[in-house]
């Protein structure tokens, strides 16, 4: 039992930690929680492996024509289909375990760099979220994080490598934002000075993760690597106008904090304390200043290039940093930086929490759930149909599929239009807080 004692505050704020975000997150799941195209998609694919078909493909990229990532995500919400007998809520209950994975793995380096207020600040941050999401993006911040502390470790003991190696080519086939950290990763490659042996070894290991998508496109024509040279060679998209990829940066560090955007002139104000915070994560770690530099930058630049659509998560490896950064700037300014790191927590806190109190997400999946038992509550066959806005009406197949025991898919019964349209012509059969049921 010694090692209760020795780890006594890690365990504790562990504890405290899930306390926290059970607290920010369980109340609300009702009424926050959605099921769209990608919970969809998962929940489908997710059902079939635990049918016995396994998975060599994972989740699309930016859409149903986009290339396909690796099944680690389906793979890691098995058990959570499994543990919740099937429940559409299965993504809910993986994102939560995420998020408190990631907040417990901040908190604990961030301990390791600058002391036990630092990592807990940090842990607060990060355990109090304003709403949580299943899809495949979940993955990134805590990869990234965990990446980040491998290559300062690499750095220092070279003998690393290989399986940064794996890691990386692990977080590749997660989420494709991850490839953006080849930047840093290249020149951690470089510093290593590791024997040939080591490299190849490397080598070796990243390629493992991609050994499902290998075997995919040798029995399907190469469509999955034609579709990545797509991607990468697209041509349309907001990323033609010139600087968008900064608007979006601009994005991304503002709404990091609160998760929405703020009024000007707050919003330039936090954007320009932003990223004097960044910047000083090279005073920071000074000894490894050309890595943190090059992480700092390795989201922008390839989006500098890219024309396609360029979305605010695409800089989560950057932003993920501010909190930590901020922790340790703080801490290193003495008591009065330790005070003010407190406040600044707590009202960020308290913030949320108003946030939260006032959230909107639109419709959620218990409203979802609400019309199909209404439809089902007739007690006779029936079809549907939708009259709402543009990939407004994803993820209801899924949930006819599970839950409509009278749902038939092929259109062939008793038509019904769900709609958030009140002048549509038809009966009225019923209504929820965002949509109404129609007989036509």
């Amino acid at each position: 039992m010694d090692w209760i004692i020795k780890f006594k505050i890690e365990i504790i704020v562990a504890v405290l930690l899930a306390i926290g975000l059970l607290v920010f997150t369980l109340p609300f799941k009702n009424r926050d929680y959605v099921f769209d195209w990608d919970q969809g998609n998962d929940y489908e694919a997710v059902a079939k492996i635990a049918s016995g078909k396994l998975a060599l493909i994972g989740p699309r990229v930016t859409s149903d024509a986009g290339f396909f990532l690796g099944p680690w995500h389906y793979y890691f919400l098995l058990p959570f289909y499994k543990l919740t007998g099937g429940s559409l809520e299965m993504g809910f209950w993986a994102a939560v375990t995420i998020q408190y994975l990631w907040a417990l793995v901040a908190f604990l380096f961030v301990k390791k760099w600058w002391g036990t207020l630092a990592g807990v600040t940090v842990g607060i941050f990060l355990a109090t979220p304003v709403s949580v999401m299943a899809w495949g993006f979940m993955y990134v911040p805590l990869l990234s994080l965990i990446f980040f502390y491998g290559c300062l470790k690499t750095l220092e003991n070279p003998k690393l490598l290989p399986w940064l190696f794996l890691l990386f080519g692990f977080g590749c086939t997660t989420y494709a934002v991850f490839y953006a950290l080849g930047i840093p990763f290249l020149y951690v490659v470089i510093k290593s000075k590791v024997s040939i042996k080591k490299y190849l070894w490397g080598i070796l290991l990243a390629s493992l993760p991609y050994t499902p998508l290998v075997f995919f496109d040798l029995r399907h024509n190469f469509i999955n690597l034609r579709n990545i040279l797509a991607f990468a060679g697209a041509t349309k998209g907001q990323g033609q106008q010139a600087g968008y990829f900064l608007k979006v940066f601009y994005r991304a560090v503002e709404t990091s904090w609160l998760n929405h955007p703020l009024p000007q002139p707050v919003s330039t104000i936090v954007f320009s304390v932003s990223m004097m915070v960044l910047i000083g994560g090279i005073y920071l770690f000074r000894r490894n200043k050309w890595f943190i530099g090059l992480w700092l930058v390795s989201s922008l630049i390839p989006m500098a290039f890219y024309k396609g659509n360029v979305s605010e998560y695409y800089y989560a490896p950057v932003i993920l940093l501010l909190p930590i950064f901020l922790a340790g700037l703080m801490t290193r300014a003495g008591n009065v930086g330790k005070v003010g790191l407190i406040i600044i927590i707590l009202v960020i806190t308290g913030l949320k929490t108003v946030e939260i109190l006032n959230n909107n997400p639109g419709v959620t999946l218990q409203e979802k759930v609400e019309l199909v038992n209404k439809l089902e509550a007739m007690n006779n066959k029936y079809s549907v149909s939708f009259e709402l806005g543009l990939g407004e009406d994803s993820g209801y197949t899924t949930i006819f599929n599970k839950l409509g025991k009278n749902y038939v898919a092929d259109g062939s019964a008793q038509l019904y239009t769900i709609t958030n349209n009140e002048q549509i012509s038809g009966v009225k059969m019923g209504s929820t807080k965002h949509l109404a049921i129609y007989q036509r």
